[in-house]
């Protein structure tokens, strides 16, 4: 796969979290890419990588992913690749505790 194109990210309707249990897509409502500044043509590079946002929970106000899902699946199309990375939410924790 080559490197992301700003075309690329305006796909991220091609994105989505599926957590196992009940297998409901979540796409993300913010794309931000990043890209390192290119000295020598003193402008921005290509893009290295992208972070997604995902709402906290659906439009109905359920959890997009619940306090017991035991794994949660990204999925994300770019060109001709399909990128799917899995997760243990319960692994993810920050200084407050769970990280959802």
């Amino acid at each position: 796969m080559g490197r992301l194109s700003q075309n690329d990210l305006d796909y991220s309707l091609a994105c989505f979290l599926e957590p196992r249990s009940f297998g409901q897509e979540t796409n993300p409502w913010k794309t931000k890419p990043h890209q390192q500044w290119d000295e020598e043509k003193n402008a921005k590079g290509p893009i290295q990588n992208a972070i997604f946002f995902f709402p906290k929970t659906t439009f109905s106000g359920t959890p997009t992913i619940s306090v017991g899902e035991k794994e949660v699946q990204f999925s994300c199309k770019i060109a001709d690749s399909t990128v799917r990375v899995g997760f243990r939410p319960q692994e993810m924790v920050d200084h407050s505790g769970p990280a959802l």
